[in-house]
């Protein structure tokens, strides 16, 4: 029997279109990055998101080389033409990619490669690996497919989002982009209570810096601060890099990279909403089938992680108030944190499990 050919597929997210409806696939790409790692369980992945075009895959290529091949990659290629290759996806917009010596890292970084520009091609079976496909109800014409799936399936799973303004249409285009993203419904049930995990976004530009580009980066500050994002983002910071080719240029966006994706983690950390690898794979699945929904619900990371027993549509208002009770009060997080888990714990038990729970301590505990 013959060998079965490598895998040489790349994408995070597959489309392809039918004569009736457009088409959403998980190639599988991401379960077998996890996989991949030394640990999964005991390991947690961080993904950064790259938005742009050539601008973007020079730089990228410098920061994340030997990602892995690609459907067109030959051994000759260097990394910057490695990753131009893998613009040229047939059916995906997003490819993902598991950074150069990431297997055995605590905080493995992941390289997503989403192009705004990418096209919907007709469909075609794939023969080399398993391939989850969903009908939905997006139509053929359906112009915000790129949107919808950023806002609902690849930001959720990001810690750092990078736009290349020039490669967008310049700086206002690029805020243009986080202002219809962020009038978006919130994408998943974590915005509600821990805005501050969502992913940073920082706007890239390019050129040196003189009296004209400083009143125009100001000028963009100023309206980054008027915006409202926080149903999908933490934080949205612009960042000028110098003219392209100065020796800093990479050393700049290395730092920016380790900057904000430590910060990242620090939240999540804060926040309890750290996942391992193995529940990153499965809850990305669930968040996939979520995406074409026809109620388009938002994807509820709470819920999924309780998939036999779900969870009562009042739980987000009890957090918040448990939340704001810590707040008001005083009471060390921790202890809000550890009375959260301890009742999602017990309530995932039949209730003849466990003892009655001293609601006197309970109410000590919250300050109340």
């Amino acid at each position: 029997m013959a060998k079965r050919p490598k895998c040489r597929h790349t994408d995070w997210v597959e489309f392809s279109s039918t004569p009736s409806w457009l088409q959403v696939s998980d190639p599988g790409r991401f379960d077998s990055l996890i996989q991949k790692l030394e640990n999964p369980a005991r390991q947690y992945p961080e993904t950064v998101v790259c938005i742009g075009n050539g601008n973007k895959r020079e730089l990228a290529g410098q920061i994340f080389p030997n990602r892995g091949s690609t459907r067109r990659t030959r051994s000759s290629l260097s990394s910057s033409e490695s990753l131009a290759h893998s613009s040229t996806s047939s059916k995906g917009i997003c490819d993902i990619f598991l950074g150069e010596l990431q297997e055995k890292a605590i905080h493995p970084t992941f390289y997503a490669d989403f192009r705004l520009d990418g096209t919907i091609t007709g469909r075609e079976g794939s023969k080399c690996h398993k391939t989850e496909s969903s009908c939905n109800t997006w139509p053929l014409t359906y112009a915000g497919v790129h949107d919808e799936v950023l806002t609902r399936l690849i930001f959720p799973f990001s810690n750092m989002v990078c736009i290349f303004a020039e490669d967008v249409g310049g700086m206002d285009a690029a805020l243009d982009k986080i202002e219809a993203w962020s009038t978006t419904e919130h994408a998943t049930d974590i915005a509600r209570f821990a805005w501050q995990t969502l992913p940073r976004v920082c706007i890239i530009t390019h050129g040196p810096s003189t009296l004209d580009t400083q009143i125009q980066d100001e000028a963009s500050s100023m309206r980054v601060k008027k915006m409202k994002y926080r149903g999908h983002f933490s934080t949205v910071k612009i960042m000028r890099l110098d003219a392209e080719g100065a020796p800093n240029v990479e050393h700049d966006f290395r730092l920016l990279l380790k900057t904000e994706l430590e910060a990242s983690r620090n939240m999540k950390q804060e926040y309890r909403v750290q996942f391992n690898g193995n529940h990153l794979s499965s809850l990305f699945s669930q968040a996939m089938k979520n995406l074409v929904t026809a109620d388009k619900r938002e994807f509820s990371f709470i819920g999924a992680t309780r998939l036999y027993r779900p969870v009562p549509s009042s739980y987000s208002e009890q957090f918040s108030t448990l939340l704001h009770i810590q707040q008001k009060y005083g009471v060390a997080f921790d202890a809000i944190a550890t009375l959260i888990a301890s009742c999602l714990l017990l309530d995932a038990y039949p209730r003849a499990c466990h003892g009655k729970l001293d609601l006197v301590n309970v109410m000590r505990m919250i300050g109340g």
